[in-house]
């Protein structure tokens, strides 16, 4: 099912709170650190039990983007490598290797920010959580904060546009995150919802 609205699923799910805020303060340190301003946090009974950010080149882990960083400090939280009653607020759509971990840790539900078209893999690209081979998957939210999200992504890619002078400002790699100021603009306008079980991208 599509075109949910954000007002409706506050109203569907009572009491309500976003964590997004949250999320996105994780993400503002990923950019002040130079790494791509991603952040996530798993809430488990209306508390955050594990936060992250992105890492992966600070860390040199190819491994270290938000969501894993903060699903391994919720694991470790509960003792317990299964997710299933914990959600997880993440400010960009996950790649394919986080996909992997959502599904294996049984995240009941997960809430990001913007899609990404080029490395997402919940709309796009393989739509992991489509897959017969995936074992679990994830109610679907997204457009939470979309535009703050979108703001932080396209500030830091702008320091990547070459310079005046002809050269290119100083790359950040260790991350499979890659999303152009242009793609960035095409934020959709409405929050939509995606069923694990009917899961399409937006018309």
């Amino acid at each position: 099912m599509r075109g949910f609205r954000a007002s409706r699923l506050i109203m569907a799910q009572d009491p309500f709170t976003s964590f997004m805020p949250e999320a996105l303060a994780l993400a503002r340190t990923a950019q002040q650190r130079g790494e791509v301003p991603v952040g996530a946090v798993v809430v488990h009974n209306g508390a955050i039990i594990g936060r992250g950010y992105n890492l992966s080149r600070t860390n040199a882990d190819p491994s270290a983007h938000a969501e894993i960083v903060a699903m391994r400090e919720a694991a470790v939280h509960l003792q317990n490598d299964r997710l299933d009653n914990c959600d997880l607020w993440v400010t960009l759509e996950p790649c394919t290797m986080c996909a992997g971990m959502i599904s294996h840790a049984r995240i009941r539900r997960l809430y990001y920010s913007v899609p990404d078209p080029k490395g997402g893999a919940v709309e796009s690209g393989v739509r992991f959580f489509d897959q017969e081979t995936c074992h679990h998957a994830p109610d679907v939210y997204s457009g939470f904060e979309a535009d703050a999200a979108a703001l932080l992504l396209k500030e830091f890619f702008a320091m990547r546009r070459p310079e005046p002078n002809g050269q290119t400002a100083r790359r950040h790699r260790g991350s499979c995150v890659i999303l152009s100021p242009a793609r960035l603009n095409r934020v959709p306008e409405n929050t939509h919802r995606w069923c694990a079980a009917s899961l399409h991208a937006p018309g």
